[in-house]
């Protein structure tokens, strides 16, 4: 096994936990601070306080588990223009191992951008705290392997990278989900249902949806030019039977400002990476 990844609430880090850790091979911590202002965690129902984060931070720092993930949001309501960056540098300041970092923006509903109205930057605002973030880390040495992701030399998150490659993966558990041999499924979410399925032979799948060739050639291309690398000419064409270059030249060459155009890949230029979505979507 290359690589587990465990995802981790701040409440629950203590000193038995991070012992736990410490004796799993190839284990990587992933921890969602957000940020560390508290009236912002408070506003989006998260409990928890600065204090714990940071003690949080020196376990691990003391600990000798290395390959350390923590995700930050963009956009949260009350965020100013610097308070991202600063999440980040205080987080590297108290656990400077850290080999990864997942910077997002903020998702919300129609309701909650009605109720937080006036405590959220505009979406313009947000862009430009999120390039100060993102020029601070590539600044200290991570590398945007992703739209959302970060890291160090070698230290890519691979399951990640395996959603994006389209690879299959294997959803195990209440909540999991899962694709393979070209079904996406999710399982049940009731623990005693659970295993009222199991305890009869049955798989327990809530939803199973079955991807057609469109639909696979939409996700390969969209979740491709969310990585730096872009879309693999080469995979394309051998994936799906068809020259890449012959059935999108037309839209390409219309929008080619947008692009890295190769022969072996196709990728967003850097300047539009927080734009990938909606170019995506030009090519379906």
């Amino acid at each position: 096994i290359k690589e587990i990844t465990i995802e981790s609430n701040i409440n629950n880090i203590n000193e038995e936990y991070i012992n736990f850790l410490e004796n799993i091979y190839n284990i990587r911590l992933s921890l969602g601070i957000q940020t560390f202002n508290e009236k912002s965690l408070s506003i989006i129902n998260r409990h928890t306080d600065k204090r714990d984060i940071i003690n949080a931070l020196k376990l691990i720092n003391k600990s000798s588990l290395e390959n350390i993930s923590l995700d930050f949001i963009c956009g949260l309501p009350l965020n100013s223009e610097n308070q991202i960056r600063d999440d980040i540098l205080f987080s590297l300041d108290l656990l400077a191992k850290t080999k990864h970092i997942s910077l997002y923006y903020l998702e919300l509903t129609e309701y909650l951008k009605k109720k937080w109205k006036y405590l959220i930057p505009s979406d313009d605002e947000s862009v430009i705290y999120y390039k100060k973030a993102s020029d601070t880390l590539e600044g200290l040495g991570f590398k945007r392997y992703e739209i959302s992701n970060y890291s160090i030399s070698n230290y890519h998150s691979i399951h990640n990278s395996n959603y994006w490659l389209m690879k299959d993966y294997i959803g195990i558990g209440v909540s999991a989900s899962g694709c393979y041999d070209n079904s996406r499924y999710n399982n049940i979410k009731i623990l005693k249902s659970y295993f009222d399925f199991i305890d009869n032979n049955n798989l327990p799948i809530k939803e199973n949806e079955y991807l057609d060739i469109e639909t696979r050639k939409k996700e390969f291309i969209f979740l491709s030019l969310r990585t730096a690398k872009g879309i693999n000419i080469h995979k394309y064409n051998n994936y799906f039977n068809e020259v890449f270059y012959n059935k999108y030249y037309e839209i390409i060459n219309n929008n080619k400002e947008y692009f890295n155009i190769s022969n072996d890949y196709l990728s967003i230029k850097k300047s539009y990476f927080d734009y990938a979505d909606e170019i995506s979507i030009l090519l379906f």
